[in-house]
């Protein structure tokens, strides 16, 4: 299961996703920069936000069914097939519960990724990855979603190499 504090970034998943535990630990989360082959479940989430995510699965996520979050969910510059539909959250299903509210953004005008620390092709030293925003002209809508970005060849980099590690004391 993944949490908010533990957002899942730059994967490629091949598969299925499953973001809960059979139900359980799901408080809500992040997907951002992904690609999905195959369906996303995500269970009981209270809440999730994914962004710049090809959902590729072959089953459409609906408003009422194990694919989408029990409470509210967003998607922001994502694509693919399976995406469900926008739903404000004040219906209900046949069985009587109610429906998670839905957000969608197919095409926002700005999408910023927070940096991120990478390992370096050495293997053994680490840089920071910072992301340029993808900022969509005016006249750029009709384009469609920016996509995902699992290169992150357009990031700049700040290297470690001044970095010391220490011990803290709790005085």
């Amino acid at each position: 299961a993944v949490s908010q504090a533990a957002p899942l970034r730059r994967v490629k998943v091949q598969g299925d996703l499953k973001l809960h535990d059979n139900g359980a630990q799901a408080s809500g989360g992040v997907l951002a920069n992904a690609e999905v082959g195959g369906n996303v479940e995500f269970g009981s989430q209270q809440q999730y936000i994914c962004r710049s995510v090809n959902f590729a699965g072959k089953d459409r996520m609906e408003a009422h069914n194990e694919f989408t979050s029990a409470w509210n969910a967003v998607f922001v510059d994502c694509t693919g097939d399976a995406l469900p539909e926008a739903n404000d959250g004040m219906g209900v299903d046949e069985k009587g519960n109610t429906l998670p509210c839905i957000v969608r953004d197919d095409t926002p005008k700005v999408v910023v990724d927070k940096p991120y620390i990478a390992v370096k092709n050495d293997g053994e030293t680490f840089e920071l990855r910072v992301p340029k925003a993808r900022v969509r002209a005016d006249d750029d809508a009709a384009e469609g979603s920016f996509g995902p970005d699992l290169t992150g060849e357009d990031d700049g980099a700040r290297d470690f190499s001044t970095v010391k590690l220490g011990i803290a004391t709790v005085i």
